[in-house]
């Protein structure tokens, strides 16, 4: 009997696929083979309850194609899936048939009240997948003893309904294409039609095919009017021109196949003001004679590059100005860096020179402490040698004399007062002498002028070998007394180096007024000397010190003193002193 029942099983099933396959290939709906499916199913296994379900893409929604024997669904009826249902579960592995008992949480549709849920009935599920997303579940409530059977039923039909889907599928997938392809179609055209560029197919006479809408922002035409419209004439609606640049560029298109299929141009157009780039390529690889006269075989792109060439040409002149900027403030740096480093090597002069005028001073104010000291000794000496002996004899003198005239037979006192007065008279002279190496005393009683000149007869009266040559041409009156002592003295300093240093045979002092400047010069014909030389022994024998004398005083009353000297050839000494803004000061 099982054997039989096997057999009609069998039968049943293979008259259910006969019949199936002939409503598919009648072109039956899908709701029409949904049904037969579902009707060969409980005639298959009688007493089943059958079920067809469309799954939304978003696994949540259920639609019921067609049902038999359930009469708790109806079609069109929409269903809530539960994430653990068993449909949920046969959704994720669609290639196997799932068996689960039947209870209230593994409901078909939980939302309805009247789906059974024996607990001796299995609830059986096959799902199959579509392309778009969507799926189709054959669902089959079975007695336990016919999982078997209702296994090979779902296998079987759910083979029916992948045969059904894929024809279903195809025919989606071509209304789809056609879409897609319009779609694309008119996304190009809208892409190209945005491109700030004029972009032409045309034939292999040149004549347009078709333009983008770039021509009417170009203000060139109607872009629905310009079919046939040869390019040239696009732009150049008036030209006759035999040498027009666009028309020789647009020439080039169907020569374009001996440059590789592709050429370019760049011309300067005078009738739109614009600067332009002409590309062409060719569309096929065919000869172009194989071609119709209205397929378009090549394309052609006219861009405005004006802009950029404008932007190019601002670039160069800017790159124009920021070399020249670079070039002069490189040379304005460099003139910088000289200037700072001539001001280097000025202030390192000025420098050394101001550390040798501290030197200087150093060692002159030791020297004039020496002097000072020297001079100390000298009056010192002066004075108890010459000045006090003189009066300690004046003293015994006087004392002679007293004596005498208590005994008159020690001798005369008259021939004694004789004496004594000689004494004092001697006395008076040399302390007139030590005053006057202190401070000449002709300077407040006859005047700057004459006191030099009587400096200078003294000099020439005490040393006669050498001659001297005085000129003095200023009044007494026109040198300032803060004049006074410092020009003495210079004058003073410079004859007493000259009579002990330059074994000269003429010396020549001359003062006098030019301008405003009171100009001193004292010239002799010594032996000179190497003013390079002044840290050398033989400066400082030649009187170094005093020199550094002469030349303070001349600075310290605003003056000027300079020293030549050449070595057998003598040496001159120049002062000036500026008296039109000169301080009023006293020595």
């Amino acid at each position: 009997m099982m054997a039989l029942y096997e057999d009609n099983i069998s039968i049943r099933l293979a008259n259910s696929v006969k019949t199936v396959s002939n409503m598919m290939k009648s072109n039956a709906s899908c709701t029409d083979v949904s049904s037969a499916v579902v009707q060969c199913a409980v005639t298959i296994l009688p007493g089943a309850h059958a079920i067809v379900v469309e799954v939304h893409a978003e696994l949540s929604i259920a639609t019921v194609f067609a049902s038999a024997n359930a009469p708790f669904v109806e079609a069109g009826q929409e269903l809530t899936l539960k994430n653990d249902s068993l449909i949920y579960r046969a959704l994720h592995e669609p290639f196997m048939v799932h068996h689960e008992p039947c209870s209230d949480s593994n409901q078909l549709c939980p939302t309805y009240a009247g789906f059974p849920s024996e607990a001796d009935e299995v609830l059986s599920a096959k799902a199959v997948p579509r392309s778009d997303g969507h799926s189709i579940v054959l669902a089959l409530i079975t007695e336990p003893e016919s999982t078997a059977d209702a296994k090979n039923v779902l296998m079987t039909l759910s083979e029916l309904l992948v045969a059904l889907c894929a024809g279903r599928d195809a025919s989606i997938l071509h209304s789809k294409g056609l879409l897609d392809i319009a779609r694309a179609k008119k996304e190009w055209e809208r892409t190209v039609d945005a491109l700030p560029e004029v972009v032409c197919l045309v034939d292999q006479d040149g004549r347009i095919v078709r333009a983008n809408r770039t021509t009417e922002r170009w203000k060139l035409g109607d872009v629905s009017k310009l079919r046939g419209l040869h390019v040239h004439s696009l732009f150049h609606p008036d030209c006759v021109s035999k040498t027009c640049p666009l028309r020789d560029a647009v020439s080039l298109c169907m020569a374009a196949q001996s440059s590789n299929g592709y050429l370019e141009s760049a011309i300067s157009d005078s009738v739109l003001g614009r600067t332009l780039i002409v590309h062409t390529r060719l569309m096929s690889d065919l000869p172009i004679e194989a071609s119709e006269n209205s397929y378009p075989c090549a394309v052609v792109v006219v861009s405005d590059i004006s802009a950029l060439n404008r932007a190019q040409q601002e670039l160069s002149r800017l790159n124009l100005e920021l070399e020249e900027r670079v070039s002069k403030r490189t040379s304005e740096l460099e003139s910088a860096n000289r200037d700072l480093a001539q001001e280097i090597a000025r202030r390192s002069e000025a420098e050394k020179a101001l550390q040798q005028s501290r030197d200087e001073l150093a060692e002159l104010s030791q020297q004039l402490i020496n002097a000072q000291e020297d001079e100390r000794r000298r009056l010192s000496r002066e004075l108890h040698d010459s000045l006090g002996q003189s009066l300690g004899a004046i003293k015994y003198s006087l004392e002679r004399v007293m004596a005498m005239f208590d005994s008159p037979e020690h001798g005369s006192p008259a021939s004694e007062m004789g004496g004594i007065v000689d004494s004092v008279g001697r006395l008076i002279r040399e302390t007139r002498s030590m005053a006057i190496s202190l401070r000449p005393p002709l300077l407040d009683d006859i005047g700057t002028a004459s006191a030099i000149g009587w400096l200078c007869q003294h000099f020439a009266d005490t040393f006669r070998e050498i001659k001297f040559h005085i000129d003095i041409d200023v009044p007494n009156a026109d040198i300032p007394d803060y004049l006074a002592t410092p020009v003495y003295r210079i004058v003073q300093e410079a004859l007493n180096n000259v009579v002990k240093h330059a074994a000269a045979s003429t010396v020549m002092v001359a003062l006098h007024l030019d301008d405003s400047v009171l100009v001193l010069e004292i010239l002799d014909d010594g032996v000179g000397f190497d003013t390079g030389e002044e840290n050398t022994g033989s400066f400082r024998q030649l009187g170094k010190m005093g020199r550094l004398g002469m030349r303070e005083r001349a600075l310290h009353t605003n003056g000027q003193l300079n020293i030549e000297s050449w070595p057998g050839e003598g040496t001159r000494v120049t002062g000036e002193w500026e008296l039109r803004n000169a301080p009023k000061t006293t020595e």
